[in-house]
């Protein structure tokens, strides 16, 4: 179909993209029951049934929208962002968020006592190693990602942080 230049094409793209988005937000929603999240903010209250319509429509509606791409000659460019490397990102990106919990940055909110800044040091340290050992593990070759599937992952020793309570406190002897 004429009419559409490469501008048009590219905001057709970038909206489309953008419904994708939305549609597997809404989707995320619906279905809460399936998800392990302690920490979601939605009761999950849609029914099997809410869920199964919403999913199709959504379907129906990705399939259109990938029709009119076509249709328009508005196809996407290759894929070239890597899954593990937008994933290490959003690690990284959480790895920060759980660094805002070290005892300087908190001392922000109020004074904390000695065991409340052990017992944040602690739970700093805990989340990060996890984090880490999330990051260690898809940063690994393709070769030792094969290899490594045949073992747990616990079983990999962590990558110790140092004692954010010690730093804490140099921090605060400056």
């Amino acid at each position: 179909m004429a009419g559409f230049n490469e501008s048009h094409k590219s905001y057709l793209r970038a909206t489309f993209t953008y419904v994708d988005e939305l549609l597997l937000e809404v989707q995320r929603i619906l279905e809460r029951d399936k998800t392990i999240s302690p920490f979601s903010r939605y009761l999950p209250d849609a029914t099997p049934i809410q869920q199964k319509v919403i999913a199709d429509c959504a379907a129906r509606v990705r399939a259109e929208m990938l029709a009119s791409v076509r249709a328009y000659q508005a196809n996407s460019p290759q894929l070239n962002v890597s899954a593990v490397w937008a994933a290490r990102c959003a690690l990284q990106a959480a790895q920060i968020a759980i660094e805002e919990l070290e005892p300087d940055r908190m001392r922000g909110y109020g004074e904390l006592s000695e065991s409340a800044l052990k017992d944040l040091n602690g739970l700093a340290s805990r989340l990060l190693n996890l984090l880490n050992q999330m990051q260690f593990y898809l940063a690994q070759s393709t070769a030792e990602h094969n290899q490594a599937a045949n073992c747990h992952f616990t079983d990999r020793k962590p990558i110790q942080y140092p004692d954010l309570q010690r730093a804490s406190k140099e921090g605060s002897t400056r």
